[in-house]
């Protein structure tokens, strides 16, 4: 969620419970309950305070702006200043803390979609990145147990972690990423 400073997140209630967020910079991270069903909506709630900032300088300074039309009728907009991919790409690395730089490579400059090779043996999920740039580094969500996703940070080397699934075909990649997942046989 996308809220500048100084508004402040309060809460966030996703069917009458309370959320878990983080905040990042200006944007808020929030963990969700459940898992998303494809071609459904749901609402959260959020509820903040502060005072939004005023633009000093529209349209080239962000910021709300209070003024009266041409009838003395009073309205208010907001201005948005225009970021470059650049801009985007430091805010992202910085306010996360993690190095996206060659994440934000991948696409742009490749007609190659990565591809999260896996193998599943007894209980450990074996998974690596293949079909992207050297340094790929893009964490992944997937569903190592039951009814809850989880992040892995795959390589182009082999990584294994134990799943916790009592049927291990309810191993998922989360859809929500522009990627494709190909199961290598035992």
């Amino acid at each position: 969620i996308d809220l500048m400073t100084p508004l402040e997140i309060d809460s966030i209630i996703q069917n009458g419970k309370l959320l878990h967020f983080l905040r990042g910079g200006n944007a808020f991270f929030v963990q969700m309950t459940g898992l998303r069903k494809k071609d459904t909506y749901e609402t959260i709630s959020v509820y903040y305070r502060g005072k939004p900032a005023i633009s000093k300088n529209p349209p080239w300074s962000g910021g709300f702006i209070w003024k009266r039309d041409s009838l003395g009728n009073p309205f208010i907009s907001t201005a948005c200043q225009t970021v470059t991919s650049e801009q985007i790409w430091s805010y992202m690395n910085k306010a996360s803390g993690v190095d996206f730089s060659n994440v934000f490579r991948q696409y742009p400059t490749t007609t190659e979609i990565p591809v999260l090779e896996y193998k599943i043996d007894n209980k450990t999920l074996f998974y690596r990145w293949t079909h992207v740039i050297k340094g790929f580094n893009m964490p992944l969500r997937v569903m190592l147990s039951p009814d809850r996703y989880s992040l892995i940070q795959p390589e182009a080397k082999w990584k294994k972690v134990v799943l916790d699934l009592p049927d291990l075909s309810d191993f998922k990649v989360d859809e929500n990423f522009y990627i494709l997942s190909k199961k290598i046989p035992q």
